[in-house]
């Protein structure tokens, strides 16, 4: 039998006193960054 278990997670963050975020090559010109990650876990047993 197997399980498969998916879970995605989305987070936003705003800066309102910046307009650039991070530093050289992680700059990203804007005022807010968005991750997504997704998780997929296959259990055979």
């Amino acid at each position: 039998m197997s399980h498969v278990n998916i879970s995605a997670k989305m987070g936003r963050m705003d800066y309102f006193d910046r307009n650039e975020i991070g530093s050289g090559l992680d700059l990203i010109t804007g005022s807010h960054k968005t991750d997504v990650s997704l998780q997929i876990v296959w259990n055979n047993l």
